[in-house]
């Protein structure tokens, strides 16, 4: 057994072992007030042994012991040494199962403990001075009512601790008072001193003021001194306002000669303005020669308290009594009634009051009276418990199946002074268990000859299983599944977690599924489909979930077949280019799928059988369909047209299989209909587009050799422009005389350097359009690519204040580019982000390997964004209408044009997402071996701009 902490080594412990002194407790006999409560304790809650436990320095010592004879244990030992420790109760089921007490000797030994429950003794003051506490040697729990009982017997236990204790301290001090009274009677002299050094208050006044008091009347009244209550003058200041005339009054009939008692109780009235309880007793002395009046006063206070409480525990007790579900009496020991409960009254139909004094004769018939003095008797000469379970019939014409339990009630000296009965109504019970006897043998049937199968289970053990669920798991007989540890082998794996999740939340009745679907496991290993419906259930007194279960495999697999079929048909008919139909023999449609463009009436919301088709289409065109009806076969590509007044004339191809029924009937026709109108307008179309196209091409042939042209034309005197402002710029030829025109020169060498990468794009953009720009392609590290442009461009983004992150560019990545078309398009990239990112922004670069074998670059910047508008031109090229371009200072959009086109020339693309005032982000994707391992990316644009 493991033992509570060493206590003696605690400063608090040595305080509880001081409280428990004070009381003055230990080793007295046995007293009634507690022997009745722990009687009732072991009745109510129905165990044999019931002890107030007291624990001292080195035992549990017992001031009341029902159904034990020991009087006390060793503390190593005592169980109710830790119970202390608590608030609240301690309950141990099974002390053999206990680490704390398995090897305890009361538990290896007798009275061999198992169930054990102990309510703490807490004074008011916070000192625990023991338990009540229930021992039973089987286990078992404690209930939330029993529980209750415990609690407040123990209080009742304490209150009559504390009654004792204020008792033994009232005597104490009237017999102080009396010594002190009989030496003051024998020596004034003496008095002063004894009253001073009194544990009662003691006063003289004169009739009308106070001539003398001591220091513990000083205390009972909260006055620092016995000088300050002197000071007061008047007796009549120290005593509450509504007790003063009272007192006033016994005064005048004492000093009239009235024979009045020695004491009597009076309200004091504190120096705070509270008020005390106090006991006077006074008589006449000679005061310095004069007659005066002594008065002596205990401060009854807590007496008071504990008697109000006490009787407050007493309605408590009749409120308990008169609230359990039992017939409850006391008799004593010549068999009269003494208290009868609520419950007593309904049963024998007489007034409770009305059977105080008499005896069972005198209210039942002799037979019962006969009946109930025998167990009277047994209980007494016994001197223990009896209990019986008897048939009684009662004046309300119920014959109740009781259990009777007779009691011995004891004195302080351990002597019977009376026989307590409890009747507990075992009517109601019995009925009960026979109806739910009978039910479940009724269910039990009704399950046994279900064709489905029905298994009840708790915790997955099965305890009910009939023979259709035997047969569904390819067994011969219910046994075979009974004798398994659990059902967990029936169900597929997959499913075993989620069933077992179900059951514990039914058994806790927490929210399940009613009726779910589990795959389960045959005898042969044949896996199967099944459907349950479980619910929670009692079975034979305790909780258990039934299910029903159906075997849904078979239908599980035409179900599949169906939905599959159902799926090709949706499928086939969904990726059709025709529109499919069913008609009745006189042309009307069942069933239509699709829609034809010039045929409205063949549309969704048109009726299924009021449709005619036979209207509007040419005679030639239904005379070679109903030819082809006539001949019973297939028939394909039947050209019919139709002419509409809104719609126009529509062009048709018919294919379809005629339908007869077994008597030879003609039924209709399923087919299709092919809308080749389209095709048709398309073929006059197309000559004129060809014509428009080779235009287009020309044009286009035009402007890239007059861009090529313009370009090569503009780079001669534009590179002289350059050399001459950087010569000025940079004052190689001598100083320039006005310092501004280094500046202008300045300025006129960017426009220049603007305006000729503006040249450069404008030849990239149509050699690439022509076709003449060639790709020289070579596997390198992307990193190094990318660290050049990085590298470049790090003089302007510190000048613009944004600083570019390339920790997430991934140095392992090697693909197969052209290393100065990636520069350009990284280098266009870049530009752009550090001339739309504010001072204090940020640019970041990673790299991504795919499973498809590309490599991805995300350039993201914190700029401005580009706003909603500006995304559907953000590709096109020459476009200087839109103002966001002019205010920024930007170029003219061909920046990202070429750099799209230069990523999907290697086989990869370039996409933008954007939020205005949050930033962009450009994503380039190109595939690690190169244009060949991977096709052109589609020219649409997937761009995304979020406001």
């Amino acid at each position: 057994m493991t033992r509570p902490k060493d206590m003696d080594a605690d400063r608090r412990e040595a305080d509880r072992l001081a409280a428990l002194r004070r009381y003055d407790i230990l080793d007295t006999p046995a007293e009634e007030p507690f022997d009745r409560v722990t009687r009732l304790t072991a009745s109510i809650i129905g165990t044999p042994i019931a002890l107030v436990s007291l624990i001292d320095d080195s035992r549990q010592w017992f001031k009341s012991r029902h159904g034990l004879d020991a009087t006390e244990t060793p503390l190593s030992d005592a169980f109710c040494a830790h119970a202390i420790q608590s608030d609240g109760i301690m309950e141990v089921p099974d002390a053999s199962r206990d680490p704390r007490f398995a090897d305890n000797p009361l538990v290896t030994g007798e009275p061999r403990i198992r169930f054990y429950a102990g309510a703490p003794l807490i004074t008011r003051d916070g000192q625990r001075l023991g338990t009540l506490c229930v021992i039973d040697s089987k286990p078992r729990s404690l209930s939330a009512e029993h529980a209750r009982f415990l609690a407040d017997f123990s209080r009742i236990i304490v209150d009559q601790l504390e009654l004792r204790k204020a008792g033994i301290e009232a005597r104490r001090e009237l017999a102080e008072r009396n010594r002190l009274e009989e030496e003051a009677r024998a020596s004034e002299l003496r008095f002063g001193n004894l009253a001073e050094g009194s544990l009662q208050g003691v006063h003289i006044h004169d009739g009308q003021k106070l001539v003398f008091a001591n220091q513990r009347l000083a205390d009972i009244l909260g006055y620092d001194s016995p000088e300050e209550m002197l000071a007061l003058g008047s007796i009549e200041l120290l005593i509450a306002p509504h007790d003063r005339v009272r007192v006033r009054e016994r005064r005048k009939r004492r000093l009239r000669g009235d024979e009045l008692p020695a004491s009597f109780e009076y309200q004091g009235l504190r120096k705070d303005g509270s008020v005390v309880d106090l006991l006077r007793s006074a008589h006449s002395v000679d005061w310095n020669g004069k007659s005066a009046v002594q008065n002596t006063i205990i401060d009854i206070s807590e007496q008071k308290r504990a008697i109000r409480e006490l009787r407050q525990n007493q309605k408590i007790l009749e409120a308990l009594a008169d609230n359990l579900p039992a017939f409850i009496s006391l008799k004593d020991v010549d068999g009269r009634f003494q208290f009868a409960n609520k419950r007593f009254e309904e049963w024998v139909q007489i007034n409770r009051q009305d059977v105080i004094g008499k005896t069972v004769h005198d209210i039942y018939d002799a037979d019962q009276a006969s009946q109930f003095e025998a167990l009277d008797r047994e209980a007494i000469d016994h001197g223990s418990i009896v209990a019986r379970e008897i048939d009684l019939a009662y004046p309300d014409g119920h014959t109740r199946h009781v259990v009777s339990t007779r009691f011995p009630v004891f004195s302080d000296s351990h002597e019977i002074i009376g026989l307590g009965t409890i009747n507990y109504d075992l009517s109601e019970r019995r009925r009960v268990e026979e109806a739910l006897r009978q039910s479940e043998a009724d269910h039990r049937a009704l399950l046994e000859g279900s064709v489905m199968g029905v298994v009840i289970d708790r915790a997955g053990k099965p305890l009910f299983v009939n023979q259709a669920y035997a047969e569904i798991f390819g067994c011969d007989s219910p046994d075979e599944i009974l004798s398994l540890p659990t059902l967990d082998s029936l169900y597929q794996p997959q499913d075993l977690a989620r069933i077992k999740r179900y059951r514990m939340s039914r058994l806790r009745q927490k929210p399940a599924p009613v009726v779910y679907e589990f795959g389960g496991v045959r005898k042969d290993g044949t896996p199967i489909e099944l459907e349950t419906r479980s619910r929670p259930i009692m079975w034979e007194g305790k909780l258990a979930v039934q299910s029903t279960v159906i075997d849904r495999t078979e239908r599980k697999k035409l179900e599949a077949e169906k939905a599959l079929n159902e799926q090709r048909f949706r499928d086939l008919a969904e990726a059709a280019s025709h529109f499919m139909v069913e008609l009745d023999p006189d042309m009307n449609l069942t069933f239509f799928h699709g829609y034809l463009r010039n045929v409205p009436e063949v549309e969704p919301g048109k009726s299924i059988g009021q449709i005619m088709l036979e209207r509007g289409f040419d005679p030639a065109g239904m005379q070679r369909l109903f030819e082809k009806i006539k001949r019973r076969g297939t028939f394909m590509d039947l050209p019919i047209s139709r002419d509409h007044p809104v719609h126009g004339k529509a062009h048709l191809m018919l294919s379809g299989k005629p339908c007869y029924g077994e008597n030879g009937a003609y039924q209709g026709f399923r087919g299709t209909i092919r809308d080749i109108t389209a095709q048709i307008d398309a073929q006059a179309e197309i000559t004129a587009a060809r014509h428009e196209l080779d235009l287009i091409k020309a044009a286009n042939e035009a402007k890239s050799q007059f861009l090529a042209n313009m370009s090569h034309e503009l780079r001669t005197p534009l590179n002289a422009v350059l050399g001459f402002s950087e010569l000025i710029k940079a004052e190689l030829l001598g100083p320039v005389g006005v310092p501004a025109y280094v500046e202008y020169a300045g300025n006129i060498h960017d426009s220049a350097t603007h305006l000729r990468g503006i040249i450069d794009e404008l030849f990239d953009l149509s050699q690439i359009e022509d076709g003449k720009y060639a790709l020289a392609l070579q596997e390198m590290p992307l990193q190094e690519v990318i660290g050049e442009v990085v590298s470049v461009m790090t003089h302007d983004a510190a000048k613009a204040g944004v600083s570019v992150d390339t920790s997430r560019v991934n140095r392992a990545i090697r693909a197969t580019i052209d290393r100065t078309a990636i520069r350009r398009v990284l280098g266009n990239l870049l530009s752009n982000n550090i001339q739309f990112t504010p001072a204090g922004g940020s640019i970041s670069i990673e790299t991504m390997l795919s499973m498809d074998r590309s490599v991805t670059i995300r350039v993201t910047d914190t700029g401005r964004g580009i706003p909603p508008g500006r995304m559907s031109r953000i590709f096109e090229v020459l476009r200087q209408d839109d103002a966001y371009i002019a205010r920024e200072g930007g170029r003219m959009g061909m920046g990202l044009r070429i750099g799209r086109m230069l990523a999907r020339m290697h086989g990869g693309d370039l996409t933008l997402e954007s939020r205005v005032d949050h930033g962009t982000t450009v994503t380039v994707i190109l595939p690690l071996d190169g244009p060949k391992a991977k096709a052109p990316a589609t020219e649409e644009i997937h761009d995304t701009v979020h406001g």
